[in-house]
């Protein structure tokens, strides 16, 4: 099906990840995964926000959290009052979590997006009558490219390359 293209960062391919809706601005990559890409930096993404579903709640049991935290780590030490779990959350200024506590463990907020199926990892956390709400922007781990996005930029006439430089930088090339 005709030309076959690659994006590179300094001669090797990109981890080139995508997501379906940012919080208005793309999720660096070393909040998700622990590690920096210069390539998977900040991006706006202003159209994102106009989604239908930009904004949802998950919500779950103390019971469903605590099975879900022992199930990624068996030796937790999860605190006894499940009002004192996520303390000293570190998010970044477009609501994407850096890291939150939960007793002595520090969790990336990739993590706690992996462990409790967050929509998004740009997300808040509340506690009330033994259930966890947990308030979300955009959808999936809203790093790289944004599929909503991209797609609005096609609707207004970008070029494909165009819209992959926005996501992904000058830096790489697309070849």
């Amino acid at each position: 099906y005709g030309r076959k293209h690659i994006i590179t960062y300094e001669n090797a391919p990109i981890y080139a990840v995508y997501h379906s809706l940012s919080a208005g601005r793309t999720c660096p990559s070393q909040y998700v995964w622990g590690s920096a890409y210069p390539y998977l930096t900040a991006a706006d993404s202003p159209w994102d926000t106009g989604y239908l579903n930009f904004e949802c709640t998950n919500e779950m049991t103390s019971a469903e959290a605590w099975a879900k935290l022992l199930a990624y780590d068996r030796n937790m030490d999860i605190p006894v009052d499940c009002a004192k779990w996520f303390t000293d959350m570190n998010a970044n200024e477009d609501g994407y979590v850096i890291s939150v506590n939960i007793g002595k463990n520090t969790l990336s907020g990739g993590d706690i997006w992996r462990i409790f199926g967050l929509r998004s990892t740009a997300f808040a956390v509340s506690y009330e009558d033994g259930i966890f709400t947990f308030p979300t922007k955009g959808l999936g781990h809203c790093s790289g490219l944004s599929q909503y996005g991209a797609n609005e930029l096609a609707k207004s006439g970008a070029s494909a390359e165009k819209i992959l430089h926005h996501y992904y930088g000058d830096t790489v090339n697309i070849g």
